[in-house]
């Protein structure tokens, strides 16, 4: 469950960033108790920045920074980097199962979410529906492989092919 409420966050964020700048460069040329030319300039370089770069470099830091998450969350919370390399075999949906199957259907879904929001926010970028479902696709399932790589150096979870 902590995996999709941190993805749903991050997919969140990664929406309301420029929007988030925009309000708070607003109120802070408002408002003159707390008008610094330092912070308005400061908002004005990151966003300037952002939007300077081109939709394929966008692109590639929205799936870095979703994979370094990942990366840090499954350290902190996950125990990755506790094991070696290794696999394990859930069992799906067996009575027998670890998990119940739900595990790997909270990869599924995880992955299906990212995707969702991840077309969007290339087409937003100036992608085609075609070309930002597809990217929002492969993007996806790059960030859920390595999420199950993760999974493989963890002393309590291992590498699930899921057959």
């Amino acid at each position: 469950m902590n995996t999709q409420l941190f993805l749903i966050t991050v997919v969140f964020l990664s929406f309301t960033c420029n929007s988030y700048a925009d309000v708070v460069s607003t109120r802070i040329t408002k408002n003159p108790l707390t008008h610094s030319s330092k912070v308005e300039q400061s908002l004005d370089n990151e966003k300037d920045w952002w939007m300077s770069q081109s939709k394929e470099k966008k692109m590639f830091y929205t799936n870095l920074t979703a994979a370094a998450a990942i990366g840090i969350w499954g350290l902190a919370t996950w125990d990755y980097g506790s094991s070696g390399l290794h696999t394990s075999d859930e069992g799906w949906f067996e009575h027998d199962s670890k998990y119940g199957g739900a595990d790997k259907l909270g990869h599924f879904w995880a992955t299906y979410t990212f995707s969702d929001a991840l077309t969007g926010l290339y087409k937003n970028w100036g992608y085609d529906s075609e070309k930002a479902s597809a990217y929002a696709a492969f993007s996806a399932w790059t960030v859920q492989l390595f999420m199950e790589l993760g999974d493989a150096t963890s002393e309590t979870q291992g590498f699930d092919w899921g057959i």
